[in-house]
Formats: structure tokens, sequence, C-alpha cells
């Protein structure tokens, strides 16, 4: 492989680990703020409804009526519920992914390491064998970020398809 080519791969597969990391860590911080906000709404949502349930303010039962309406309203507009275990499931595989690339390559390198020293020889970047691992690391990797950005795509769009109204339209047409 000529110099130029292997710069271009040694890029190609330090953006896919970099993909990867960032993956898991967006996982992690959106995960957070939408674990929060779904806390918030269900504490809303759910304190209302026993306040209203309990008889304890009833001069205050529209308003924590509303508050109930609202909280369910936001959660579902922004698909909290969908969006936060599709973005947690997410970071996990991003997670999974990484350390099953760098578990395997590093594995595999060891022992092609421990060939070639038992040769007295050097591990060279141009050797085939070492080409071969780092391919099957750029392969996983690019199957793996495919898939995860796949099933992130599918989850926000089943999402967007809750958006329409048509359930709403059919209510009201009977």
């Amino acid at each position: 492989m000529n110099p130029s080519k292997r710069t271009l791969f040694d890029k190609e597969l330090d953006e896919l680990y970099s993909i990867v990391a960032k993956g898991e860590a967006r996982g992690a911080r959106i995960g957070k703020y939408r674990r929060v906000a779904a806390y918030i709404l269900k504490i809303i949502a759910a304190g209302s409804s026993l306040v209203i349930a309990t008889g304890m303010w009833p001069s205050l039962n529209q308003g924590f009526g509303i508050a109930t309406l609202l909280a369910v309203l936001l959660d579902s507009v922004s698909s909290n519920h969908k969006r936060l275990i599709a973005e947690v499931e997410a970071g996990y595989a991003y997670e999974s992914l990484r350390h099953n690339a760098k578990t395997s390559f590093n594995s595999k390198l060891a022992v092609l390491q421990a060939k070639f020293q038992q040769r007295g020889q050097d591990l060279t970047a141009d050797d085939g064998e070492l080409i071969a691992i780092q391919q099957e690391a750029h392969t996983l990797l690019s199957k793996g970020v495919s898939q995860i950005r796949e099933r992130l795509a599918k989850v926000d769009i089943e999402a967007l398809k809750e958006l329409s109204l048509e359930h709403e339209r059919a209510a009201t047409a009977r």
C-alpha cells in the first residue's frame, strides 16, 4: 500500500473511532438531559393527578389539570420517552462497539507482534497482516456506526409520525 493511501486509511480509522467516542458521549449527555425532563414531567403529571384525585385543594383542580395536560403534551410532542430510550441505547451501543473493536484489534495485534518478535523482526506499518487487522477494525466500526445511525433515524421518523393529528381528526369526524 502506498504511503498516501496508508495515511488516508489511518485517518479514516481515527475518524471512525472519534465518531464512536462522540456517539458514546452524546448518548450519555442527551440521555441525562432527557431523563431529567422525563422525571420532571412524570412528577408534574402524577403529582397533579394525585392532588386532583385526593381532592386536597378543590379550588386548584383546574390548575392541576392544566399542569397534567401540559406535562403529557410536552412529553408526547417532544417524543421525550422514545428519544430518551433511543439515545441511551445508542450510547451503550457505541460504547460496546468501541470496546469490541479495541479488544479485537489489540488482541490480534499482540499475537502479530509476538510472532514478529519470535522472528527477531519489527512489525512495520506496511505489513500485510497489520493492514488486514486494521481493515477488520475499520469494517467493524463502519458497520456498527451505520447500524446505530439507522436505528436512531428510524426512532426519529417514528417519533415524527406520532406528531400527526390524524387520530384527533378522526375523533372529531365522528
